[in-house]
């Protein structure tokens, strides 16, 4: 790793894989995880997006505002969720405020202390788009090692958020997705200037083969309970 790099500068790889790695081994003695741990791995990609440049920096501006609504709702509920994910979201569920947005609960409740809320559930949702779009894009540029980095970004775009936006914002997004830094950009990023590309393809399949796991997780508990199209 290049020692002229501030710890802070260079993607946090190996926390990511001991967040996911903490996600799975939870899952499989509970069929519940920490929500903290997925807070932790999301987001240190608003960092690495931040680094990347002004236009993917500006495409997931919002993740850390999910994040903090992530974390605001555990905190709310810690006493009976302790901290876990599906329970929270079983809470909201129970309540019957899973597919509050901000927008609609006028429509959707009566109660004035839900007037405002903007849920777990639908938020979580779109960090599991997130989370498709990162899988898709490590994927893709350890599986086609020749392919532009911008190509595979636009590639887990269009894979994990074109049919949920609108034609503006889909225009815009592939704006981002074409500004995406040079493959030794990204590898630098991770690695610092003296990373080998053994190294750097390690890391990408370290962690995409992680996300697989611990997006499985949270789809099959939506689809399982029809939550997957929470507006």
């Amino acid at each position: 790793m290049d020692t002229h790099h501030q710890e802070s500068d260079l993607f946090n790889h190996q926390g990511c894989v001991q967040w996911l790695d903490t996600i799975i081994e939870s899952f499989e003695k509970t069929q519940d995880f920490p929500v903290e741990e997925l807070c932790k791995f999301l987001h240190e990609f608003c960092g690495v997006f931040r680094k990347m440049g002004k236009l993917l920096s500006m495409a997931f501006s919002d993740v850390d505002d999910k994040v903090r609504i992530l974390r605001t709702h555990t905190q709310n509920y810690k006493d009976e969720c302790h901290g876990q994910l599906f329970a929270v979201v079983k809470k909201e569920m129970g309540l019957n405020i899973a597919a509050l947005n901000g927008e609609n609960n006028k429509k959707l409740t009566k109660d004035p202390k839900y007037s405002n809320y903007d849920s777990f559930s639908r938020n979580l949702l779109r960090m599991m788009w997130f989370q498709n779009y990162l899988k898709v894009m490590f994927e893709e540029l350890v599986i086609d090692r020749q392919q532009k980095s911008s190509k595979a970004f636009q590639k887990a775009y269009d894979f994990a958020f074109s049919k949920h936006h609108s034609f503006m914002v889909k225009a815009g997004a592939s704006l981002a997705m074409s500004a995406a830094p040079s493959r030794e950009k990204v590898k630098e990023l991770c690695l610092g200037k003296n990373g080998t590309d053994e190294q750097f393809y390690k890391i990408m399949t370290d962690i995409y083969t992680r996300i697989d796991k611990v997006k499985s997780f949270q789809w099959g508990f939506y689809e399982a309970n029809n939550l997957t199209a929470l507006p």
